[in-house]
């Protein structure tokens, strides 16, 4: 009951922000999130606030004739986020700061027809699972141009930033053909989660380059 009360709340306070703007604008583009849209009102003259949402699935199939193996990646990216705009003296440059809720990963499973090593031990594997994630809510930093709410009808919308998104979470399983060796299989497939992790820590940062164009109303 609270979760639907807040979102109540939350949509109020959106919708008399909007009635009370200072200009209304919306945005489509195209980037490093994916397909996007804005919706931008004008909250001072130097002011904007900005409504984001951004995602795309993909998913793939990979054979490798060599090693009989058949790999399927799949990507679902999803962002949704407020942003505040400042743009210096009222021009197109802007300066941005906001919250996104990242949804982001990466899945993939395999099938493998052969043998594999994983940590000392060699296994068959009837398939194998993973997953790559993120943190839930991450800020986002950047600077752009364009203006939604200003003179004229149609501008330019460029985004130019980062998103913090905290180290990858790694999630990893198999399943051995042989159930005897599932104990052990499940320790090294342990060990082998944690080096992944411990390789992918760099990527904290996501960055983020959009394009768009922007109509005002």
């Amino acid at each position: 009951m609270k979760r639907y009360i807040c979102v109540l709340i939350g949509g109020w306070m959106v919708f008399n922000t909007i009635a009370n703007a200072d200009g209304v604008g919306v945005s489509l583009k195209i980037g490093t999130l994916g397909p996007g849209a804005d919706l931008t009102v004008g909250l001072l003259s130097t002011v904007n606030l900005r409504l984001n949402v951004n995602g795309f699935s993909y998913k793939m199939k990979i054979e490798d004739e060599e090693d009989s193996a058949e790999l399927t990646p799949e990507f679902n990216w999803f962002t949704a986020g407020g942003i505040l705009d400042w743009h210096p003296g009222g021009g197109i440059f802007r300066i941005s700061a906001g919250m996104f809720l990242n949804n982001n990963e990466l899945t993939i499973s395999a099938n493998l027809n052969e043998p594999v090593e994983i940590g000392d031990h060699e296994y068959r594997l009837s398939d194998v699972h993973g997953k790559i994630s993120f943190d839930n809510f991450a800020p986002y930093f950047g600077i752009g141009l364009g203006n939604a709410v200003s003179g004229g009808r149609w501008h330019v919308a460029f985004d130019l930033g980062v998103l913090l998104q905290g180290s990858p979470r790694v999630e990893l399983s198999a399943t051995a053909a042989n159930p005897l060796v599932q104990p052990l299989l499940d320790v090294d497939v342990e060990k082998q989660r944690k080096d992944f992790e411990d390789d992918l820590k760099a990527f904290d940062i996501y960055p983020v380059l959009a394009l768009g164009i922007s109509y005002t109303f």
